[in-house]
């Protein structure tokens, strides 16, 4: 491969502003049409289910998530209840990025346009936001301080540390960068008196960060799986390798259009294998140069890949500290005036070609049906009956929409939200659905329930809840959206009495596409 020449001069302002422009009005008509994906919507129904931040903060040590982006939230959820404002706080952080991208890049026209079309700035990080968006926008805010003012310890310790407070990938890649700024910073014999203040706002934030996504003593781990289980498997670490070193270029998954959204290489590793040694040789090449950005790069695969293969596998959206480590290179090499290899663009064109794919991808199908199915029970007047939902993380959206309760049989209780708490850890999946309804359907014994659950009932599941007395009667099924195991069935369900008739379940419904 073949060096690229920086331009004769640095794009203009006015310039990267108008090319930036279109595809902001492009985010906008996406997030518009996006349908919140159950991570997202479950965000918000925690915050709304919290009155205080006491209690915001212990709920959120459920989520093992840092605080800072339910603290966000929860000064908009005061206005209004409705999950439409948590676009709006998405519209504007992904405003911010798209603005900081355009002023402050010194990156070259081409560039500018393939990081926009990248999967992570159009689609991942900016419409499927949650606090992935807020780690970017630090992440970038962070570059201009580091490139324009890289004395300022203290404050570019201070952004690191916001960075540390998004997620725990996030953490992973604040400390990528203080790799490089370190290293840098002694290179280029600079002293500074600052640097123990600059050490105690960093080291303080991360332990902050830390404190606040620390899990609950009575966590859940049906949903991720338990720790270090996987530690002794060599499969499950190449599939970690895979994850960080392929994936975050090209994003796209096998089922595409109907599964994009998640790359699953254990399913289907060849391409991504066969991906494996051009993207670690194009990112040796394009930062060969420079032992900063080597170690920064170095740094951030091991010690995610070292998380991916001991802590939780992950998926597209925590991977992508490998894109923002890259875009970061770029960054610093471009304020440089330095040459580029032509390796660069290998990178950028892969995530173009699936930021590409997942924008069509979503506009295509919807992410979940929650949003219709919710829609079907206000439009037939239903919205007000006692829900019954199964799996509780699956179901979840439709009472968040109806800003409603619901009882999951997973745990045998009632709730807002999905809290991952080891109540529902104890429960029989596979022998759920006929005694658990039956229990459910007694306990609350209203008169009209319906049971929201992500999957067709069978016929033995019919006829044994029929010998408990549970009459059921299908009412519609969405199976438009593109995460199969967020499709819904809805059905009706009641306690059949002594003066009851027989009555066959039925199990045909409305087909909602």
């Amino acid at each position: 491969m073949t060096e690229t020449r920086p331009a004769q001069a640095a794009p203009s302002l006015l310039g990267n502003t108008l090319r930036m422009l279109p595809f902001l009005a492009l985010f906008y008509v996406q997030l518009a049409h996006h349908v919140l994906w159950r991570d997202e919507i479950n965000a918000w129904g925690l915050v709304v289910a919290s009155p205080s931040l006491h209690a915001l903060l212990r709920n959120v040590h459920y989520e093992a998530h840092p605080a800072l982006w339910y603290l966000l939230l929860f000064p908009f959820s005061k206005i209004t209840h409705a999950p439409w404002m948590l676009k709006v706080v998405e519209g504007f952080i992904g405003t911010c990025i798209y603005f900081v991208l355009a002023l402050a890049t010194p990156l070259r026209r081409a560039e500018q346009v393939l990081v926009y079309f990248s999967s992570y700035i159009l689609f991942e990080y900016t419409v499927m936001s949650r606090m992935y968006s807020l780690m970017l926008l630090f992440a970038l805010l962070y570059l201009w301080t580091r490139i324009n003012r890289p004395n300022r310890v203290v404050l570019n310790a201070f952004w690191l540390g916001l960075i540390a407070n998004t997620d725990v990938t996030g953490m992973i890649l604040s400390g990528g960068l203080l790799v490089e700024y370190c290293i840098h910073c002694v290179q280029m014999g600079r002293v500074s008196k600052h640097w123990l203040k600059a050490a105690a706002v960093y080291l303080g934030m991360v332990a902050l960060s830390a404190a606040t996504l620390w899990p609950a003593k009575d966590i859940s781990w049906r949903t991720n799986g338990r720790m270090f289980a996987y530690a002794g498997s060599i499969g499950h670490l190449l599939l970690a390798v895979l994850n960080y070193l392929s994936a975050p270029w090209y994003t796209v998954h096998r089922h595409f259009p109907r599964q994009f959204w998640d790359v699953q290489t254990a399913a289907h590793p060849s391409l991504y294998i066969a991906l494996l040694p051009f993207t670690v040789g194009a990112l040796v090449l394009v930062f060969r140069r420079s032992t900063a950005l080597l170690a920064m790069m170095a740094s951030l695969a091991f010690v995610g890949i070292l998380f991916s293969h001991l802590i939780y596998t992950g998926s597209v959206r925590h991977f992508g500290i490998i894109f923002i480590g890259f875009l970061a290179g770029l960054w610093i090499l471009r304020s440089r005036g330095e040459r580029v290899h032509a390796a660069a663009w290998f990178l950028l064109g892969m995530s173009a070609l699936s930021g590409v794919a997942a924008a069509y991808g979503q506009w295509a199908r919807p992410f979940a049906d929650d949003d219709d199915a919710a829609h079907w029970l206000i439009d037939h007047h239903l919205q007000d009956a006692a829900l019954i939902g199964f799996p509780d993380a699956n179901v979840i959206g439709v009472p968040e929409r109806l800003e409603r309760p619901m009882y999951f049989l997973d745990c045998a209780c009632i709730d807002t939200y999905m809290k991952f708490s080891r109540r529902r850890d104890d429960f029989d999946v596979s022998h759920g659905v006929p005694a658990g309804l039956a229990q459910a359907v007694r306990t609350i014994h209203g008169q009209e329930m319906i049971f929201v659950v992500n999957r067709p009932l069978s016929d033995d599941e019919l006829q044994q809840l029929g010998q408990d007395s549970v009459s059921v009667a299908s009412l519609a099924q969405f199976t438009r959206g593109d995460i199969v195991d967020e499709h819904f069935f809805l059905y009706k369900v009641s306690l059949r009495t002594a003066t009851d008739t027989q009555q066959v379940p039925a199990r045909e419904g409305k087909q909602e596409n």
